[in-house]
């Protein structure tokens, strides 16, 4: 028989293991609930991009990337001196983290690629390619 004098008021060890796990468990949900409209990109979300480099016009590009469910959308921000290059086009890869669209433009072709963080654009026609990376925020 035990001693209530004696009796400590520590849980047990399987009880504290119990709570701890259950404590990080929550924590973690918590985390992923918190965060997950950052780490996951997809369908129905909007993002603001920026050119990476200073383009040869001496400024950087920027744009609103709008990902629907069969095409994207950018919205370009008008510099003067420069030409809207807003559009929307289709899909060709529609997958829950990234897209990749590909369609003929002037003498070549554009292949668009966009990952969540990473939107890159890249003409190619006859001896010739152009990219333009574009780093990318949801917004």
């Amino acid at each position: 028989m035990r001693n209530p004098a004696t009796t400590t008021l520590l849980p047990s060890n399987e009880n504290y293991q119990c709570r701890m796990k259950i404590m990080k468990n929550l924590f973690l949900f918590i985390y992923i609930i918190f965060f997950s409209n950052k780490i996951f990109a997809g369908v129905g979300d909007t993002y603001v991009c920026e050119q990476k480099e200073f383009n040869s016009a001496g400024y950087k590009n920027e744009r609103i990337l709008y990902w629907n469910q069969d095409t994207f959308e950018t919205k370009a921000k008008v510099v003067e001196g420069t030409v809207d290059t807003s559009t929307t086009q289709s899909l060709t890869i529609n997958k829950p983290n990234y897209f990749v669209s590909i369609y003929p433009y002037s003498n070549g072709h554009i292949t668009i690629t966009f990952d969540g963080n990473v939107f890159v654009s890249t003409y190619v026609e006859k001896e010739y390619t152009y990219s333009t990376v574009y780093n990318c925020s949801k917004f």
